[in-house]
């Protein structure tokens, strides 16, 4: 059997700046399901690889449409059509990392809570609800990835590129350092900043 891994589009890769199209729902449900599960094969199998990542959307293997495949909590879920239909105020930064280059981390700004709407493969229309900054995030960026914007086109000015293992590390760095700008929690009236630490 071919290694799901091999299907992920590295960074260069023209295909992950382009704007995926939507799904129409006279897409043939077998090719949805057989997309799907091709997703969903290639998550887990990232996983149990290197340890982390929790969705890939489907341009990172080629696939050009909107659709998102990830495993929370051991279940898993695609989204069709994808749409954020509401963002907090609140922002939050957050270590980003990408199947697509997994060697490295940035530094990145997320909304601290975001809803967003979408379709199953069966159809049904459901929703996140303002949900947490840990599904939050990685909605963001998975939804980055359908309109061609990468990590990095995210990277905030002042951030560095450090090697993925080496998050904690360029933490505790900035924390010896007093960096004003460091691990700081956006927030309309927050008094003190706070650490917020993601993986996809």
């Amino acid at each position: 059997m071919n290694d799901p891994i091999a299907s992920i589009l590295r960074f260069g890769d023209p295909r992950l700046k382009e704007v995926c199209e939507p799904v129409s729902r006279q897409s043939i449900e077998t090719e949805l399901a057989a997309e799907a599960e091709q997703l969903l094969r290639t998550v887990h199998a990232f996983r149990a690889r290197y340890g982390w990542g929790r969705a890939i959307a489907a341009p990172q293997v080629g696939i050009m449409k909107r659709m998102i495949a990830m495993v929370l909590d051991g279940r898993e879920h695609v989204l069709i059509n994808p749409t954020m239909t509401w963002a907090s105020e609140a922002r939050a930064e957050v270590w980003d990392d990408c199947m697509s280059l997994p060697e490295i981390a940035v530094r990145v700004q997320r909304h601290y809570s975001v809803t967003v709407r979408f379709r199953r493969l069966d159809g049904r229309e459901e929703a996140f609800e303002k949900a947490d900054f840990s599904l939050s995030e990685l909605l963001q960026h998975e939804l980055d990835h359908l309109d061609g914007i990468l990590m990095t086109d995210r990277m905030r000015p002042t951030s560095s590129i450090v090697a993925h293992e080496n998050r904690e590390l360029a933490d505790m760095a900035k924390v010896r350092s007093k960096d004003p700008n460091g691990l700081e929690m956006f927030k309309a009236g927050a008094s003190r900043p706070k650490v917020e630490r993601a993986m996809l």
